[in-house]
């Protein structure tokens, strides 16, 4: 229950800062709030398994070329569905390093996510004509709301945006805290 009053005032000021710093600086928080999404899962292995796993960069990208792909070949455009396709993605990605990493801790299992997410790597830039290559792919301003909701400018977008990203960022660390704190949880910080 101390921990949630410290919680309180943080949210309080993310929720505040969009209307008191220029847009420039909203998308700059809102990315930082993504990375900060990839790091929650990234403190949950290392920092309760003790596991230093290389695999997270993979996983961003693959959420990222999924997305990429999804606008170019399906010619999607609302922000709900690129968050389905980059999770649903990610997870098959995740699922096949773990079916090879399962068994191996330590040094091992840190090299082993690595070369892994090297291969990824690889096949992007291998497989420019699908992915783009060094150039990527063009992905255009997404529809929030599943296009209920439309923008004058791009800057009244990223402020909309901002809150969209708090929110899943809210979302996530609720998420965090139930599984830490779930028997789940302890077995996972039981292998430390």
């Amino acid at each position: 229950m101390k921990s949630l009053i410290y919680l309180i005032p943080i949210a309080i000021i993310l929720l505040v800062i969009p209307s008191v710093v220029d847009p420039y600086q909203t998308i700059l928080l809102s990315y930082g709030l993504i990375y900060a999404i990839a790091a929650l899962g990234f403190n949950l292995l290392l920092g309760y398994t003790g596991l230093l796993s290389f695999g997270h960069s993979a996983y961003f990208g693959m959420g990222a070329y999924a997305v990429g792909l999804m606008v170019k070949y399906l010619h999607m455009s609302s922000m709900e569905e690129f968050l389905l396709g980059g999770l649903l993605s990610t997870l098959v990605i995740a699922a096949l390093f773990g079916v090879v990493c399962v068994r191996y801790t330590r040094i091992f299992f840190s090299i082993l996510t690595l070369a892994l997410s090297q291969v990824l790597w690889s096949l992007a830039f291998k497989f420019f004509w699908i992915t783009g290559g060094t150039d990527g792919l063009r992905i255009p301003t997404p529809a929030l709301l599943n296009g209920r909701v439309t923008f004058t400018n791009k800057m009244a977008f990223f402020s909309h945006y901002y809150y969209y990203v708090l929110f899943f960022f809210l979302v996530c660390v609720i998420l965090m805290w139930i599984i830490v704190n779930s028997p789940f949880g302890k077995a996972l910080q039981a292998i430390r």
